[in-house]
């Protein structure tokens, strides 16, 4: 078999793997459980991978040391090395000493090299197993009504008043006693006295 077929063979081996290990709060695919359970049969079809790193940066900020690098992924068969499989890939990862890091980027590329190229399932890959089911039993969420400021019509009559006598408050002071005399009385204003009020005063339904 070629190296394709091959791979075809190690892919219908694998099973959907859980993300049971954690770290940094998050849960992952322990590397060990998915070389573990694609190494037997990687063995029996004589497969090898490869890791070639081609362009590697190095930086060192603080206490931190960050490696990234682009690579290239190779599948290789054993019984027949020419017959090989390069795929382009990149790796990163951070720690405090510098070959901790590159160990990181490595491995951490590795596994979701794996994943990925094998199509492999794990458990909270799916977008939508992290969507809550639609409750339309719910009503739809409504802001609440800010409460609309109450204006004192008195207090706005005495402003009215006030600028319609261009600042006058003698003035303005005694059109404003008249009219609540007249209230107090409990006497409606006569139809040219309403027509004044709002002429002058700008003021509607006037009572």
């Amino acid at each position: 078999m070629n190296i394709y077929q091959k791979l075809v063979e190690v892919r219908k081996s694998v099973k959907s793997f859980e993300k049971s290990a954690s770290g940094y709060n998050f849960k992952y695919v322990p590397g060990v459980q998915i070389l573990t359970e694609i190494k037997s049969t990687m063995d029996s079809q004589g497969i090898i991978l490869e890791h070639h790193l081609t362009e590697t940066i190095v930086t060192h900020i603080e206490k931190t040391w960050f490696v990234s690098s682009k690579m290239k992924m190779v599948w290789v068969n054993s019984e027949k090395p020419e017959d090989k499989i390069e795929i382009d890939w990149f790796c990163t990862g951070e720690q405090k000493d510098p070959s901790q890091a590159l160990g990181s980027a490595l491995t951490y590329s590795e596994r979701y090299f794996l994943l990925k190229f094998f199509g492999i399932p794990t458990d909270e890959d799916d977008p939508d197993s992290k969507k809550p089911p639609f409750d339309n039993s719910k009503p739809p969420y409504k802001p609440p009504v800010k409460p609309v400021a109450t204006v004192d019509p008195d207090a706005q009559l005495k402003r009215d008043i006030f600028e319609q006598f261009k600042h006058d408050k003698v003035a303005a002071k005694k059109e404003y006693e008249r009219i609540v005399v007249l209230r107090n009385k409990g006497e409606e204003l006569d139809a040219d006295a309403v027509k004044y009020m709002e002429e002058k005063f700008q003021l509607e339904g006037v009572k």
